[in-house]
């Protein structure tokens, strides 16, 4: 279960004694799952590594993801995030901060940052990248420190990745994608769950988006449910929501389920992809409009790429950082 409660923001002069023994930072910004999740499957394989790890985001899922997955993660609300995090990073004096997605900070927090004494590598997935340059107010800086060590944690489309090569990024390009994977999957599905889940053949509807989006998933599982005959539709959804003719409820991570269900019916954002990797045949997926995500162009690659790598990213992530510091 994950709660979408925002906390209040974090006191960083009154937590700077405490920051220093985490020689790796991850600021993983955006008011979404997806950003803090890539960062806690990453955190979680350095923990197997000996190495501690501190996230900081804006999402709203900070508190209800540190309670699941155990990372320990600080909130910056969204309107102060551009100000307030270098100065949480000038206090967190990291050995190497991760930067996930975006080159120069989603709000080019990073763009006019005098050096620092860390190092600094970009988790690099699809991005549209006219779109985050002209919307921050930038141009591609092609010496930028910020752009020395990339990991590709997914195909980038030709002039993404053009860009990178011309930057003489070295890129450390993973197997497969990173997915969050815990330990003890069984213990968390209970026997009632298990036994609803039974009951017919289930369409699983999992969704972190607006209401409006999960509606279509809605319609797009019934109707695949009505081409085969019967079954019942369920939603694993961060919030309380009703929807005709579906049993709703939280549950975190949702990919612990998907043994057990007949059809997985997700958006095409990184994560849904990359958890649903090992279950390729029974996966449904709508492409949604995103500012910055290519979600569409994501989807027709997977379906024209051979069978997902079974390699969990994270871990080849982890050990990519660990060599850095």
């Amino acid at each position: 279960m994950i709660s979408g409660v925002a906390e209040p923001e974090s006191r960083l002069e009154e937590t700077a004694n405490r920051l220093d023994s985490f020689p790796v930072l991850f600021a993983a910004p955006g008011g979404g799952l997806g950003h803090l999740v890539r960062a806690c499957a990453v955190s979680v394989e350095l923990a197997k590594l000996g190495l501690r790890s501190r996230i900081v985001t804006h999402s709203i899922y900070a508190r209800g993801l540190r309670q699941a997955t155990g990372c320990t993660i600080d909130f910056i609300p969204g309107l102060q995030w551009k100000r307030a995090v270098r100065r949480y990073v000038d206090h967190a004096k990291p050995r190497l901060v991760v930067l996930d997605t975006f080159p120069w900070g989603i709000r080019a927090e990073w763009a006019d940052s005098a050096p620092m004494p860390c190092r600094f590598v970009l988790l690099a997935r699809r991005l549209n990248v006219p779109a985050y340059l002209e919307a921050a107010g930038l141009q591609w800086n092609a010496g930028s420190p910020f752009l020395r060590h990339a990991i590709v944690c997914e195909p980038l489309s030709r002039a993404y990745r053009k860009l990178l090569d011309a930057s003489g990024s070295e890129l450390h390009v993973l197997p497969g994608r990173i997915r969050l994977t815990p330990d003890d999957d069984s213990s968390r599905v209970s026997p009632r769950m298990m036994e609803m889940l039974r009951k017919k053949p289930t369409w699983l509807v999992v969704h972190s988006g607006p209401r409006e989006e999960v509606q279509r998933l809605v319609e797009l599982a019934g109707s695949d449910m009505a081409e085969q005959g019967d079954g019942q539709i369920v939603a694993v959804l961060p919030r309380e929501e009703d929807y005709p003719g579906v049993f709703s409820f939280q549950f975190f991570p949702a990919s612990i389920l998907y043994p057990h269900v007949h059809r997985v019916v997700t958006g095409a954002g990184y994560n849904c992809i990359a958890e649903t990797g090992p279950w390729r045949r029974k996966h449904l997926s709508r492409a949604f409009v995103r500012r910055y995500d290519e979600q569409e162009e994501r989807l027709r690659g997977v379906y024209q790429e051979p069978i997902p790598s079974p390699e969990n990213g994270a871990r080849c992530a982890a050990r990519y950082i660990a060599s850095l510091l």
